[in-house]
């Protein structure tokens, strides 16, 4: 699973990026990552600007909803993972969660639809190739000044 936080950083158009702290391999209803309310980890969690989610399809919901509860913990605020804006990007056409042994019931039951998170959600469909035009070959220090005026765009 990749995951990626975004943090608030010196320079605004440079936020700083790191890979989401490990989810329980075992997941179930109650699970939740194993991070202190006063680690490190903790402290970088609840300065996060924004968690961008990719390949979400693929993940089991109650991945998510561990990230969830930990967020909630952690932020010491009962909204969706904590208040902190969550971008989840995937093609929810075309891939379903892996449920070893399961039926198909159990496949559709994993997916992230099917989870309390998925009202709270808006979705957006993004079907224009940013590569095409190039965005991707820009220097980083404009690359940060686009990212941020997608996301706000992406927000209203």
């Amino acid at each position: 699973m990749r995951a990626a936080l975004c943090l608030d950083s010196v320079a605004p158009a440079a936020p700083t990026t790191l890979e989401l702290p490990p989810i329980p391999l075992q997941v179930h209803n109650e699970s939740v990552c194993g991070i202190k309310k006063n680690s490190h980890l903790a402290e970088v969690l609840r300065q996060a600007a924004l968690i961008i989610w990719d390949e979400c399809p693929l993940q089991n919901k109650q991945c998510f909803e561990a990230v969830d509860l930990t967020l909630q913990d952690i932020r010491s605020y009962t909204t969706i993972f904590g208040g902190t804006p969550t971008m989840f990007g995937g093609d929810f056409a075309q891939i379903l969660p892996v449920v070893v042994g399961g039926d198909r019931a159990n496949v559709v039951k994993a997916c992230l639809q099917t989870s309390y998170i998925w009202p709270h959600l808006r979705v957006r469909r993004f079907d224009e190739n940013m590569r095409v035009h190039g965005l991707d070959k820009i220097k980083p220090s404009v690359r940060g000044v686009v990212a941020e005026s997608f996301l706000q765009r992406a927000s209203q």
